[in-house]
């Protein structure tokens, strides 16, 4: 092998290996950065925005005509519901997907926090004439079990992992959730438990892997070993290279890999 091939092969090795090692760290880290709150902050604001935009379209809708005229009314696919009452009467609702027969309209003035049997929502209403609308933007599924097709996890758009936690704190908190007027609606609680982002792991693997193969390449090739030595020393690769891997790397395991390689190997040893 020429020397400008070893070069660009140690330059290839390096790269996997340090990427390997990257995407170890990112991954032990993981769990210190699974809640990505700006992300949602900014997504709750765009939603509540939105559901102000849509309220006041059905308001100038109903002026003029009657509530059976929404049911042609495009109403956005964002996991947002809207309700029409007359007085204390469910007249008209976009999706069945909430259970609203606990709530009170008279706590739901203004934006702000509620907790409805089976999800943690944001109401803001809307008075027009004679009706009030209501609006629920989701923010997370809150099922008293979960099975196959009732899981806890968080509205479209919020990008959470479900066991992130939804709180009633204060405007102290380290994750405290504010409306677009800066008032206080609640709090995001971090998992009781680690929740490592699996992207980093699978990611890790992949380096590794390409890093195993090349340097076997390498060794295989640049060594110029016979064939009954490369025999053994790809025997020997593929024992060795049944490391560990339960969605985490051990480095100790790997430096311990790279010490065997090249001190014990029997492809060392004869050569």
């Amino acid at each position: 092998m020429r020397q400008s091939g070893k070069i660009s092969f140690f330059g290839f090795l390096l790269v996997f290996v340090l990427a390997g090692c990257f995407c170890e760290y990112f991954y032990q880290t993981s769990p210190q950065r699974v809640v990505h709150f700006n992300q949602f902050q900014s997504k709750l604001i765009s939603k509540e925005l939105s559901t102000a935009r849509i309220l006041k379209q059905m308001s100038n809708l109903l002026d003029n005509h009657s509530v059976n005229e929404l049911i042609n009314f495009s109403f956005p696919d964002d996991d947002i519901s809207f309700y029409v009452y007359r007085g204390n009467e469910l007249i008209f609702w976009s999706d069945h997907h909430l259970d609203v027969s606990s709530i009170s309209l008279n706590d739901s003035v203004e934006l702000h926090f509620v907790q409805l049997p089976n999800a943690y929502c944001v109401s803001k209403t809307l008075s027009a004439d004679s009706l009030k609308l209501l609006a629920l933007i989701k923010i997370k599924n809150n099922f008293p079990y979960e099975n196959d097709q009732l899981i806890n996890d968080f509205a479209k758009g919020f990008n959470l992992n479900k066991n992130v936690g939804i709180v009633g704190g204060s405007n102290l908190d380290k994750y405290a959730v504010f409306s677009s007027h800066g008032d206080y609606l609640f709090s995001l609680s971090e998992p009781t438990v680690p929740v490592y982002d699996e992207r980093w792991a699978l990611a890790g693997l992949i380096s590794f892997l390409l890093f195993f193969l090349l340097f076997f390449v390498w060794y295989a090739r640049g060594f110029s070993l016979s064939r009954t030595k490369s025999l053994q020393c790809a025997l020997f690769v593929c024992s060795s290279a049944t490391f560990k891997f339960n969605g985490t790397f051990d480095l100790a395991y790997c430096l311990h890999f790279f010490y065997g390689f090249f001190v014990l190997s029997p492809c060392s040893v004869g050569k």
